[in-house]
């Protein structure tokens, strides 16, 4: 008796569907889901709402400490393992602290141009590629004759001034953005071949340029930095690339020469 009496107990929730129809039980539920849900959403805004106004004095110096604290994070990095390097070498040579913090200065100068010399022996190429570049320019300006000079800065004005009016074009002609990206998707949807990826790169750049044109008075800026972007992406994807083939290469090697 007891047990039937437990089963006949009903939820308010229940009692209340058991007056609606049950075609139309579903139905209910799901709106009562629904703004069950939705008062959720607001109830998770209010909150969120109402902490940002608690914490928004302290926004602006969390963003700073953020900020500092990513880009110096690489910084404070090095210099720990080099304080524990440091006191590493003071605990296995036994000298005295004094005559360390005494020569910690010469030792902060011979570990920084170690660090130079090597960084300089990794991009030896950079180097000898800008130090070219300088004699070339420094040749180009004091012994190339006013006449060349002159016909260059008429050649550069005027590829100049045909860059800054396609750029132009790119930023406040929307037909022509959306008709050239829109024939680009057509033929990589309906004519797709190796030849079409071609056409990927400048079709990003149009692209950049469009929503660049959406900042006004900032679109060329804006514009030179997301294509320095892209450009500083596709070189680090490269040299990635090549670096890990010359690892796979390596593994092979010594795979080929290890004895079996």
């Amino acid at each position: 008796m007891a047990s039937s009496s437990a089963g006949a107990v009903r939820t308010p929730l229940e009692s209340v569907f058991s007056y609606i129809p049950p075609t139309h039980e579903k139905g209910v539920k799901q709106a009562l889901f629904n703004v069950a849900a939705l008062a959720g959403v607001i109830t998770v805004s209010a909150i969120g709402l109402a902490t940002y106004a608690v914490f928004q004095p302290f926004v602006k110096p969390l963003l700073w400490a953020l900020l500092l604290g990513t880009v110096t994070h690489p910084v404070k990095r090095r210099l720990t393992a080099a304080a524990r390097r440091w006191l590493a070498d003071l605990e296995r040579s036994g000298s005295p602290l004094f005559l360390h913090a005494l020569l910690a200065p010469l030792w902060a100068f011979d570990a920084a141009t170690d660090a130079i010399g090597d960084a300089a022996v990794r991009h030896i190429r950079a180097l000898a590629a800008f130090v070219v570049a300088i004699a070339v320019v420094n040749v180009v300006w004091f012994y190339t004759p006013s006449v060349l000079l002159a016909l260059l800065w008429i050649v550069s004005h005027g590829v100049v001034g045909n860059l800054l009016w396609l750029l132009t074009s790119i930023f406040y002609n929307k037909l022509l953005c959306w008709t050239l990206l829109a024939g680009y998707v057509l033929a990589v949807a309906f004519f797709w071949s190796p030849a079409t990826r071609r056409f990927a790169v400048p079709c990003w750049l149009l692209l950049l340029g469009f929503l660049s044109g959406l900042a006004g008075s900032l679109a060329g800026p804006i514009f030179v930095g997301l294509v320095a972007l892209m450009a500083v992406g596709f070189v680090t994807e490269v040299l990635a690339r090549r670096r890990e083939q010359q690892d796979e290469g390596e593994c092979t090697r010594h795979a080929a020469t290890r004895p079996q």
